[in-house]
């Protein structure tokens, strides 16, 4: 388990800031597969220890589940390396104008209308127009499959750059 200790903490903290050093590493190796008791394992924690950073890591980042906490790590890092890469993040989502893809990435990156709304400094119903008009012109049945989608053009973008 020697990699656990080789996690880039200040990486991790530019990608999920609303997270404390230890949640991030506990999010990381958590989202890669490792179960509660291998992380506990792994950090010298108890298995408690490691299921209340995963109850709080949930909370700050208002996710239920499991495969939420994963497509949430997986949609930021990508767009960490995209923005480092190339910066061409507007580019993927080209259907859509400027408002639509920040409302968009950051309903992605697991931000809530509300946050949303403050941090762009438009109303509640403005945030929740642009991303119903988005899901739309995205071709999506709702904006619960905005994460999906989001992912899935993020990982096509990588695959992209790659080769």
């Amino acid at each position: 388990m020697a990699i656990c200790n080789h996690i880039p903490d200040k990486k991790l903290l530019e990608v999920f800031p609303e997270l404390s050093q230890t949640e991030s590493n506990v999010m990381a190796l958590y989202s890669l597969g490792m179960t509660p008791a291998i992380i506990a394992q792994s950090q010298n924690k108890s298995v408690s220890t490691v299921n209340n950073h995963l109850a709080n890591i949930k909370l700050k980042l208002s996710t239920n589940s499991a495969f939420d906490l994963r497509t949430l790590f997986m949609i930021r890092l990508m767009m960490k390396m995209i923005d480092g890469i190339d910066g061409n993040l507007s580019e993927i989502f080209s259907t859509l104008n400027s408002n639509q893809v920040d409302v968009v990435l950051m309903h992605a990156s697991g931000s809530s209308e509300q946050a949303i709304s403050y941090e762009r400094h438009i109303s509640s119903d403005s945030v929740s127009e642009l991303l119903d008009s988005a899901t739309t012109e995205l071709g999506l049945k709702d904006t619960d499959m905005i994460k999906a989608y989001v992912c899935m053009k993020l990982t096509e973008h990588m695959m992209k750059v790659i080769h």
